[in-house]
């Protein structure tokens, strides 16, 4: 079957293969980011609550936050 494929077909079972890549690293930060929560015991409405009162300090943590993982998955998938 592969000797049989042209390039259309090698091109788009390369780009299903990243796209499925990409939506696993995408439901893996997901879910990396909600166990630091379980793990740090942080609730999300008190977060809101927090974030409304002092958005800055609140906006660095969760931003590194996702950078951090974002970067631990690219190392992991790449």
């Amino acid at each position: 079957m592969i000797d049989q494929m042209t390039m259309d077909g090698v091109l788009m079972v390369s780009s299903l293969l990243t796209l499925a890549f990409a939506l696993l690293a995408l439901f893996m930060g997901w879910l990396s980011l909600r166990l630091l929560d379980r793990m740090g015991g942080i609730n999300f409405k008190e977060t809101v609550g927090r974030i409304t009162y002092e958005p800055k300090p609140a906006a660095i943590y969760f931003g590194l936050r996702f950078v951090g993982v974002c970067v631990l998955l690219g190392m992991v998938l790449s």
